[in-house]
């Protein structure tokens, strides 16, 4: 339900859904992503925006459904996801970087940036490479 409050250990944000439909900003930036990555944005996930805020983060994890969470994504019909397009609205003062531990990888965010990775290999299995956290604000 839009507005519910979520309790998650894992993850310290505040986080809105925003359908292509909700707004002509949100279907252009639908448009962009898909003008950016040739991927059909008809099967794509409503955006997410999120606010991490003071000591806000989000644990390594994965974007992509793991073989044993077989009903991850089932609500959405859309299969598992493809890939993953991160915008950095704002640059935290300090902290808020993305780092991939696999890759020995950190992106501190500098605002107006954008990251794009497939979360997917070429046969559909789950690219173990692309566990990623969000660091503390």
């Amino acid at each position: 339900k839009t507005g519910e409050l979520e309790t998650a250990s894992y993850r310290v944000s505040k986080s809105a859904w925003l359908k292509h439909d909700d707004d002509e900003v949100v279907a252009r930036v639908n448009r962009r992503i898909g003008d950016m990555t040739n991927l059909n944005m008809d099967t794509a996930e409503d955006l997410q925006i999120a606010n991490y805020g003071l000591g806000g983060h989000y644990d390594p994890h994965y974007d992509f459904a793991r073989k044993e969470e077989t009903n991850a994504f089932k609500g959405l019909g859309t299969g598992n996801r493809i890939a993953t397009v991160l915008f950095y609205l704002e640059a935290p003062d300090a902290g808020g970087a993305t780092v991939f531990p696999e890759l020995r990888l950190t992106l501190v965010p500098t605002k107006n940036d954008c990251v794009f990775w497939y979360n997917l290999l070429k046969n559909g299995e789950g690219d173990l490479r692309t566990r990623h956290a969000a660091c503390p604000v």
